[in-house]
């Protein structure tokens, strides 16, 4: 499946499962904060020509979630009748190694976040071949774009809160 799709799957199946309160609205947030951190770490590498892979805990992570929706949204079947909490085993092992693989892409990447994206200015000569006049550095452009992550996800974490209260 497309790594878009995945991600909007599992967010939409985990918002249903909150709402249904199978799943801690603060577990959702972690899920949320680790997809927008690395997103946006992503969208600040990419600016620069830098391609930032997939690393295993990563995979693990969203392997472990498509273990984890489908335990919960059937209620634990079939674990259920050997009595074993498998849907809860996999919810805390997918937000443990969400918030490992978050720190690990952070960690790994820092380096991007604290010298920003590079924005090129361009002018056309009169043959109209491009020419490369400067770059600019924003380090506040990463760092603008981490804040309003965190914002956002503040704001999600009352809405949440606020709808179960």
């Amino acid at each position: 499946m497309d790594p878009l799709a995945d991600k909007i799957l599992v967010i939409s199946a985990f918002v249903l499962l909150v709402q249904e309160k199978r799943v801690a609205g603060w577990m959702l947030i972690v899920i949320l904060a680790r997809e927008f951190v690395v997103s946006g770490l992503r969208t600040v590498a990419a600016s620069e020509g830098i391609v930032i892979a997939a690393g295993i805990s990563g995979k693990i992570k969203t392997v472990l979630q498509m273990i984890a929706v489908p335990l919960l949204l059937l209620h634990n079947w079939p674990a259920s009748y050997v009595n074993i909490p498998l849907d809860m085993i996999m919810l805390w092992a997918c937000v443990i190694m969400t918030v490992v693989s978050g720190c690990e892409y952070v960690l790994k990447n820092k380096e991007v976040f604290i010298k920003g994206p590079r924005i090129t200015i361009v002018a056309i000569n009169p043959t109209n071949v491009p020419i490369k006049i400067f770059h600019l550095l924003f380090k506040e452009t990463a760092m603008t774009l981490l804040y309003q992550s965190l914002k956002a996800l503040k704001y999600l974490a009352l809405s949440l809160l606020s709808s179960i209260f």
